[in-house]
C-alpha cells in the first residue's frame, strides 16, 4: 500500500546528499521536498505470490517498527498464510515485529491496515500463546513458524511488506 510521501534531499557537511522519505504531513517541518510516487526498490526482496519484503534489523518499539514502515511507503507484515510466514521467516533474523496488535488484554487482535488477525488467513500462534499480557506482535520459530505476544516497548527488528499490486 503506498502513501502519498515527500521526498526530503539534504546535504550533509561531508558533501553526501541524502533522499529522506517522509510522510507528507511532515512536509512543514522540513523545506527542500519533491513529491514522488511509491517504488518498489532493491533494498526490498521479492517472494513471489507474496509481496515485497525488507528486513530492519535496527532495534525498535513496536510503534517505531510500524512508524518506520509507513515512512518507506509499507506496513509491517501482515502475513495471509502458513506458507507466506514460512517464506518470510526465511529472509528474517529471528523474532522481528508483525503488523498485528491489540489494544488491551480484552480487544480483539488486529493488524495494522485495520483487519481482523482472524480474517488474515494466518492466526498461528507459537505453542503456549497468545499469553494475558504483551499486545504487540512478533514472528517466533519453535516447532515451526508462529507468533508470539510481548509487551509493545520491547525492541526488535521489523519487517516491512509492499503488495505485489
Amino acid at each position: 500500500m503506498c502513501h502519498s510521501k515527500m521526498q526530503w534531499i539534504s546535504s550533509w557537511a561531508s558533501g553526501e546528499t541524502r533522499v529522506i522519505l517522509l510522510p507528507e504531513w511532515m512536509s512543514h517541518q522540513v523545506h527542500q521536498f519533491i513529491p514522488i510516487t511509491c517504488v518498489v526498490t532493491a533494498d526490498y526482496q521479492l517472494i513471489p505470490g507474496h509481496g515485497y519484503y525488507k528486513v530492519h534489523n535496527v532495534l525498535l518499539t513496536w510503534d517505531e517498527g510500524r512508524r518506520l514502515c509507513e515512512m518507506d511507503g509499507a506496513h509491517m507484515v501482515v502475513f495471509d498464510s502458513q506458507e507466506e510466514a514460512d517464506a518470510v521467516f526465511e529472509i528474517a533474523d529471528c523474532c522481528p515485529w508483525v503488523g498485528v496488535s491489540r489494544q488491551n488484554s480484552r480487544s480483539p487482535w488486529m493488524t495494522v491496515l485495520g483487519q481482523p488477525l482472524s480474517s488474515t488467513g494466518f492466526t498461528g500462534w507459537a505453542t503456549g500463546y497468545p499469553l494475558e499480557s504483551g499486545n504487540c506482535n512478533m514472528i517466533f520459530k519453535n516447532n515451526g513458524i508462529g507468533m508470539i505476544n510481548w509487551i509493545c516497548s520491547l525492541n526488535l527488528g521489523v519487517i516491512c511488506e509492499k503488495p505485489l499490486n
